[in-house]
């Protein structure tokens, strides 16, 4: 508890050049709607003191997954064909949230449908200065906090 109390302010000491906060914002890119779910996830299980228990739906963490592996590899000149445009223009990548909106109305899980509308409304409040819809939908960190819960669930 006092980590988290002290590690607050701490982000925004300068060390050197930049804040900590600073820094890691610029590793990481501003977080994304999937990256909101799983923080928000996490402080319901500190708040009702349940920890260790998977607050994350596993159709939640399996779409993340799926979307990740095969998203990124594509995003880094493997093929032709680069998705990160889709997120500019076309509707590709809405079609795709409906089709995610629509599994987790199947699986009747709330997790999903929360991420996708939070990623379309951080997109139309224009919260990240960008553009493009992928950056709101998901991050490279997402990808690995979900491969990290499913393992840890498996287990």
């Amino acid at each position: 508890m006092t980590i988290t109390i002290g590690g607050g302010p701490g982000a925004f000491l300068p060390v050197m050049r930049t804040t900590p906060g600073e820094f890691l914002l610029g590793l990481m890119g501003p977080a994304s709607a999937a990256t909101m779910v799983f923080l928000a996830l996490f402080l319901y299980a500190m708040i009702i003191r349940r920890y260790g228990r998977l607050f994350s739906s596993r159709v939640f963490l399996i779409c993340i997954l799926v979307i990740g592996v095969i998203f990124y590899p594509l995003t880094m000149g493997l093929t032709a064909f680069h998705p990160y445009d889709l997120g500019y223009r076309g509707l590709a990548l809405p079609a795709l949230m409906l089709v995610l909106v629509a599994i987790g109305w199947v699986t009747r899980v709330s997790d999903i449908p929360c991420w996708v509308g939070l990623a379309v409304l951080l997109f139309l409040l224009d919260a990240d200065s960008s553009r493009n819809l992928w950056d709101y939908l998901i991050c490279p960190l997402d990808v690995v906090f979900a491969a990290g819960d499913l393992i840890v669930v498996t287990l």
